[in-house]
């Protein structure tokens, strides 16, 4: 197989590599910040039933404002950490989850406290968003687990360093990645940049080189040589029957060098 198609396979593998990990990259963030999400929904609505199961307990235990002060500093607290780092977040909540501890003992001093329906439906309703928001917080585990997989395994060991920061910088950009053999003009077609193997380059083209020069290697099938023989030179290969290729209409050359001696040929054959 000659090296230009050897190049090719590689160079198309890297492509859609990095379309399909770019699209799964994203995909997981964005499941991550939605799972996320729905922590966020569920830890409000906790401080506020917090809230308003402290101001029915005050009806009933007036005289227990110690406990109250430290529900009231540790929601405070909550509500802050809401910017914080999830890590953070999750310290400030564990401690208003205590303060809550200690206000569900008071109210259990208070037998007459129990019997009061608004109490009930608060901690019935309490009861369920904590429930609610375990489930948030092993779905947001899980979704993050798997992101950083991604990111820890190729192609996103490799990609995921480049991919955060520019998609952070420009939250609004959309990369599609094509792949063609042919020429196109790339600012004709509505793209960006595009990359070009070899100097197959316009005139007033401004292009940079990816890599260092390539080379081919040529191969035959056993079966073939055993027929038609090996070529001992470049120029017998116009005496076999090659596969070309071409960027354009015209075939490509071949050019061969060795010890300061150089040879070009053009390729024959029915492919």
């Amino acid at each position: 197989m000659p090296g230009w198609i050897v190049l090719a396979i590689v160079v198309a593998i890297l492509l859609v590599l990095l379309a399909v990990f770019y699209k799964r990259f994203i995909a997981l963030r964005q499941q991550v910040r939605a799972a996320y999400s729905d922590i966020d929904v569920q830890l409000k609505r906790r401080h506020d039933l917090i809230a308003n199961l402290v101001e029915t307990v005050k009806g009933y235990a007036s005289h227990e404002r110690g406990v109250f002060d430290e529900v009231a500093r540790a929601r405070a607290d909550a509500i802050a950490a809401g910017a914080e780092p999830p890590a953070e977040r999750a310290t400030a909540e564990n401690t208003l989850s205590g303060a809550v501890r200690s206000l569900f003992a008071v109210a259990e001093a208070y037998p007459q406290l129990q019997a009061v329906q608004e109490f009930k439906d608060l901690s019935s309703n309490l009861t369920a968003t904590e429930d609610t928001l375990q489930y948030a917080r092993r779905y947001y585990n899980a979704q993050v687990r798997d992101y950083n997989t991604a990111i820890a395994t190729f192609p996103g060991v490799v990609l995921a360093p480049m991919l955060g920061p520019f998609l952070q910088a420009h939250p609004q950009i959309e990369l599609e990645i094509v792949g063609q053999s042919g020429f196109i003009d790339i600012v004709d077609a509505g793209y960006d940049a595009g990359i070009r193997y070899g100097e197959h380059l316009e005139q007033d083209m401004i292009a940079i080189p990816l890599g260092q020069p390539q080379r081919y290697a040529l191969v035959a099938a056993p079966d073939y040589l055993a027929r038609h023989g090996r070529p001992k030179h470049p120029l017998h290969l116009a005496q076999h029957r090659c596969i070309g290729y071409s960027y354009t209409r015209t075939p490509e050359t071949w050019r061969f060098a060795k010890d300061g001696k150089s040879a070009t040929i053009r390729p024959s054959g029915p492919f």
